[in-house]
């Protein structure tokens, strides 16, 4: 993809996060057990919803910790293309 960013949008670019950082989804996604379509679904995140980066992958996931609506906190993978950074 050629897609192109234009304005005055500062920061990381999406699909870009590191350590400590606080993302949001760009769309529904599965937060998985590990860094692999293959890990078990915990949850998924929702447009809109924020998370904490805790490690960038350099396979394209991310391991995020982020809370539910009823207060628990979920730790997992989901593919940093979804993320983008938190306005």
């Amino acid at each position: 993809s050629t897609e192109s960013e234009s304005g005055s949008q500062t920061g990381t670019e999406a699909g870009s996060a590191s350590a400590g950082d606080t993302m949001t989804a760009t769309t529904t996604v599965n937060v998985r057990s590990e860094a692999s379509t293959d890990g078990v679904i915990y949850g998924s995140l929702t447009e809109g919803m924020e998370v904490t980066i805790l490690e960038s992958l350099d396979s394209g996931w991310s391991h995020i910790q982020y809370t539910t609506a009823d207060g628990t906190t979920i730790e997992g993978y989901v593919m940093t293309q979804y993320l983008t950074n938190a306005q």
